[in-house]
């Protein structure tokens, strides 16, 4: 799935001419739009910090170490969604995902 974001993402003018740490860069930040939501709906985001269990805020003024090791279950991510799109739809959902990260100015189409 990352590889048909990554291909996808270089059919845009915008990006042909970056180079592949700059891709990179932008990939990992519109990687999500792929993915189906977690079980509370959130978006999966690639190098999020993850949420405080009290608050839900991911804006932490520092982390402290845990004495005994916590495991936690994590959810496969799955693309169902993304996969049911036609290559036109995902093509738009991509384009819009960049517009609202500013990667493309809404006047470019």
């Amino acid at each position: 799935m990352y590889a048909e974001i990554h291909r996808m993402l270089k059919l845009f003018p915008e990006f042909q001419h970056n180079n592949e740490e700059e891709n990179a860069d932008i990939l990992q930040k519109i990687f999500g739009v792929a993915c189906d939501p977690d079980d509370d709906g959130s978006e999966f985001k690639l190098g999020a910090t993850p949420k405080c269990p009290k608050c839900g805020s991911r804006e932490m003024k520092s982390w402290d170490v845990s004495i005994e090791p916590k495991i936690w279950d994590v959810l496969e991510i799955t693309h169902n969604r993304w996969q049911k799109l036609s290559s036109g739809d995902k093509k738009d959902a991509l384009y819009r995902r960049l517009e609202q990260l500013d990667f493309i100015k809404q006047s470019s189409v």
